[in-house]
């Protein structure tokens, strides 16, 4: 079994995800011997893991020899499970798919993968977001993992902050220089004086740590978006979104 780590920096999330699925049409049911299940993973860090402080989050495509499992759950906990003791959590499954020879007849893009498959049973191909630093750059020393957990913290006591515009029913979203779209927020409003020249006509407004966790995070997510975290007051930093959802689930009931 291999997981095979190819990092292509600075993809936007929906980017990422189409060129995995652009790559392996769908098909007609080959052999049985033959059959690889295709399986598309939007991932995040884990909090103690390697990666937490470069990485935002993965696309993953994963291939998996169909002999070593049972069910459609099987297949996918067997992803979960693999990924999983590599440092990396499951936010959603893309794109499920059974895949054969046929499927490479015109493209032969990703063929290596599945072939690798068929002999070491399982495979992953990482297309990899760095983290992003929005605004001033964090002190050489700073603890991301620390100043995570302390914004987690004070979002699940007293809710997150960000700006809304009225006029446009929409909440604060901008992108990077690499095109990757985030919604910001801040853990208090205290720290809003430097951002508001980036947003001139919103306001500051408040959610609620169960507001986040029960739809606005998952949206961002559906949406492929990131948030930026006002881990400083004058930093946003790029995360996945159901990263901080997962840290404020962790943290107990939410207010």
């Amino acid at each position: 079994m291999q997981l095979m780590l190819r990092a292509i920096e600075y993809l936007g999330r929906g980017r990422r995800i189409s060129t995995l699925v652009a790559a392996n049409p769908r098909w007609t049911m080959t052999s049985g011997s033959l059959q690889i299940e295709y399986v598309v993973v939007d991932v995040f860090p884990k909090f103690n893991s390697e990666m937490f402080t470069e990485c935002a989050g993965a696309a993953v495509g994963c291939w998996v020899r169909s002999r070593d499992y049972h069910t459609e759950d099987a297949a996918e906990s067997l992803v979960a499970s693999k990924l999983g003791s590599s440092g990396w959590s499951i936010a959603r499954v893309v794109l499920r798919e059974t895949v054969g020879p046929e499927t490479y007849a015109a493209k032969r893009e990703g063929y290596e993968f599945y072939e690798q498959a068929l002999s070491d049973g399982f495979v992953a191909n990482f297309h990899v977001v760095r983290r992003k630093n929005l605004g001033a750059e964090l002190p050489e020393a700073f603890d991301l993992r620390a100043a995570f957990q302390r914004f987690s913290e004070l979002v699940s006591q007293n809710g997150a902050i960000s700006l809304y515009a009225e006029r446009d029913q929409q909440w604060a979203n901008g992108a990077t220089s690499e095109d990757d779209e985030f919604v910001p927020l801040w853990s208090n409003e205290s720290e809003l004086k430097d951002w508001f020249d980036a947003w001139p006509d919103y306001r500051a407004r408040q959610l609620h740590a169960r507001d986040l966790c029960s739809g606005f995070l998952d949206q961002l997510n559906e949406s492929d978006m990131w948030i930026a975290l006002a881990l400083t007051g004058k930093t946003l930093t790029t995360f996945h979104p159901i990263q901080l959802k997962e840290s404020l689930s962790l943290l107990g009931p939410t207010r």
